[in-house]
């Protein structure tokens, strides 16, 4: 495949992952970034609603393994990491370890260092401090 050939195919699966993504379909979808990812696994954005596919379909812990690996290739990243702290708070409800809300409030604190203007994360913290 030329590159030329590789890009338009990357462009055409991102494209339908997107469109599927906003139809709720994120079983289909998250194929359709698989193959995004796997034309070019570089792409923050296929990453990115990849993870974000796979925590809509209750696995968090797949999304953390790519939201970390998209933090090592954009580590100033703020919607990352505010998505990264809310698959961490998700793994707490499910396994009620405080590692993971512990994790969760740091990934989420991060994120306001990068972008302070994001009254959902200032609540989120809010919120899982009154967890327990």
């Amino acid at each position: 495949m030329s590159p030329r050939q590789r890009e338009t195919a990357f462009q055409e699966a991102y494209a339908d992952g997107l469109t599927l993504a906003e139809q709720g379909e994120y079983g289909i979808a998250l194929g359709a970034f698989e193959k995004a990812a796997a034309l070019n696994p570089v792409s923050v954005e296929a990453l990115f609603n990849l993870g974000a596919c796979h925590e809509a379909l209750g696995d968090p812990l797949r999304a953390i393994t790519i939201y970390r690996r998209i933090v090592q290739l954009t580590p100033d990243d703020p919607d990352c990491y505010a998505n990264l702290g809310t698959s961490y708070v998700k793994m707490y409800f499910r396994e009620k370890s405080p590692a993971w809300r512990r994790m969760a409030v740091e990934a989420w604190e991060h994120s306001l260092q990068l972008n302070p203007n994001q009254p959902d994360v200032k609540r989120f913290i809010e919120q899982t401090a009154s967890i327990r």
